[in-house]
């Protein structure tokens, strides 16, 4: 009896150490099993890029059909539009996307215990690959962001379909149109072109060639102070860019930034309206008080004036009329006119004084 209670006793702790062994035994596969794809993903990233198969310094399809490019904007942000500068400042993403026969790797023999799909890389093994040379060219400065690392992501599907993502910083020249400012409606383009491939080698398309209905562009809620702006005010085209060198295919985006005028109408058009307004009380005062009534017409003039340069100096200095000037200046030649008023009410009261000093005297003389 004592023996058989000690193998019944002893039989829970056994199969506790063999499940502990098997549990062991298990993670020791899987690890060695990841150890395994590591080692087989990095051998095919450089067969990849082996110096044999692949030159970076050639676009894919050599002397054949051009790379279709497919080109998607995300836009977060826009920072700034200015009116003195004649530019706005937009922070986004930029989607790119290409296919590269050379990177396929859908036939190659991973070794794998599961199918890959695609490799999302390092941004560093972009540079080991060739990239349409993408540039903006009404592009004023822009930058890369970095913290706290690069912001960039690039994808190789099994088919060789390159995928990319970076973050920019863009200011572009917007050539404004301000006659009708303050009411005015701005488009400005943010332009996409390849530097040195022309059509023959490069054909730029929103999204894809074979997606007619994508929305190349998306943003985010924007909020601007001074203008209007929803997924209305976005338009997109695609265009061909011909000049000395060549053919380029060409990507427009449009923004139409449409003014908010109830700044200026309180800080321009109310105040100019109630100087006007103020000028007039000179009508009212005698115009024996000439202090009063010079004072109040200089002021108002000084007032104006000031209004006129204080709103031309946050503008461009351009040579037509704007729509402000036209205002302003009606405003400044009411208020002149109600001084110049003055100047010849108090001209006529004294020619009436002087011919009444002269009848007085005539009279006197004939009485006399």
């Amino acid at each position: 009896m004592g023996c058989l209670s000690t193998s019944w006793t002893s039989l829970p702790i056994s199969l506790f150490l063999l499940l502990m062994f098997i549990i062991a035994r298990q993670y020791a596969l899987e690890t060695e099993d990841e150890q395994i794809n590591t080692m087989k993903l990095s051998e095919v990233l450089d067969k990849l890029i082996n110096n044999a198969t692949y030159d970076k310094r050639l676009r894919p399809n050599y002397g054949g059909k051009p790379v279709d490019v497919g080109i998607t904007i995300h836009v977060s942000s826009i920072s700034a539009v200015s009116e003195v500068d004649m530019d706005f400042t937009l922070d986004f993403y930029m989607r790119q996307t290409w296919q590269d026969p050379r990177l396929a790797f859908g036939e190659v023999d991973l070794g794998l215990p599961n199918k890959i799909s695609s490799l999302t890389v390092g941004v560093d093994y972009l540079d080991k690959l060739w990239k349409p040379d993408t540039f903006f060219p009404n592009e004023k400065r822009s930058f890369f962001h970095v913290a706290t690392t690069h912001n960039s992501f690039l994808r190789i599907d099994k088919d060789g379909t390159v995928y990319t993502s970076q973050r920019l910083t863009v200011t572009a020249t917007c050539s404004m149109k301000l006659q009708l400012f303050p009411m005015d409606s701005q488009r400005c383009k943010l332009e996409i072109e390849s530097y040195a491939y022309s059509t023959d080698e490069i054909a730029y398309y929103w999204c894809s060639r074979d997606n007619n209905n994508c929305t190349g562009i998306k943003k985010e809620e924007i909020e601007l102070p001074s203008y209007a702006f929803d997924d209305r005010n976005i338009c997109m085209n695609r265009t061909v860019f011909k000049n000395a060198s060549g053919s380029y295919s060409r990507l427009i985006v449009t923004f139409i930034f449409d003014r908010e005028s109830g700044f200026y109408m309180l800080q321009i058009f109310l105040p100019s309206g109630l100087v006007v307004v103020i000028s007039w009380v000179s009508f009212w005062i005698n115009r024996d008080s000439a202090p009063s009534r010079t004072i109040i017409g200089v002021m108002t003039i000084l007032t104006e004036t000031h209004l006129m340069t204080g709103t031309n100096r946050r503008l461009p200095p351009v040579s037509y009329i704007k729509a402000v000037d036209v205002y302003l200046g009606f405003s400044y030649l009411l208020v002149v006119l109600a001084l110049i008023e003055y100047a010849f009410v108090a001209y006529t009261k004294v020619c009436r004084d002087v011919m009444k000093m002269l009848q007085c005297d005539g009279l006197n003389s004939e009485e006399e």
